[in-house]
């Protein structure tokens, strides 16, 4: 992840530099305090989810996935409303892009690990060959999701 700094705002965007090359006026960020203020608790609900859908197992596995699923649901239409809250375009130039703090990676990372392991463990019990060829477009997308810190900061130190 790469923090972009303008006179008045900082923030992080996913797309820069890999999917964003140029930054401009309207660039969408989340805001750094607000991710930073907030990412604590991202991770910790991240892990407690991806914790519950690897343990369960047995007879109750069925139920404690639909149960995790219901709490990651009800945590991604949270964190989608806050994250409304936390954009706003980036200020007038000249900006300053500097890799991110581990926390700001680590949110990422539990963010797109939690998709991951709840996508691959409902995976392993479905029959119906559609839903399937769905789970694994979206298991694709998460994975992408996961590895975008990783490839922006490798575009942003072959830049320099």
């Amino acid at each position: 992840m790469i923090t972009i700094t303008s006179q008045n705002r900082a923030g992080i965007n996913i797309g820069y530099p890999l999917l964003i090359r140029n930054l401009r006026a309207n660039v969408p960020l989340v805001s750094l305090e607000a991710l930073t203020r907030y990412s604590p608790w991202f991770i910790t609900v991240n892990l407690a989810i991806s914790v519950a859908c690897l343990l369960a197992s047995g007879d109750g596995k069925e139920r404690m996935l639909d149960r995790a699923g219901a709490a990651f649901l009800a945590y991604v239409m949270i964190r989608v409303s806050l994250q409304r809250k936390m954009t706003a375009a980036a200020g007038n130039g000249p900006y300053v892009t500097k890799p991110s703090s581990g926390l700001i990676w680590l949110n990422h990372f539990t963010t797109g690990g939690v998709f991951v392991i709840y996508l691959s463990r409902v995976l392993q019990d479905l029959d119906s060959a559609d839903l399937q060829v769905l789970l694994k477009v979206l298991l694709a997308f998460f994975l992408v999701y996961t590895a975008m810190p990783v490839l922006n900061y490798v575009s942003f130190r072959l830049r320099r």
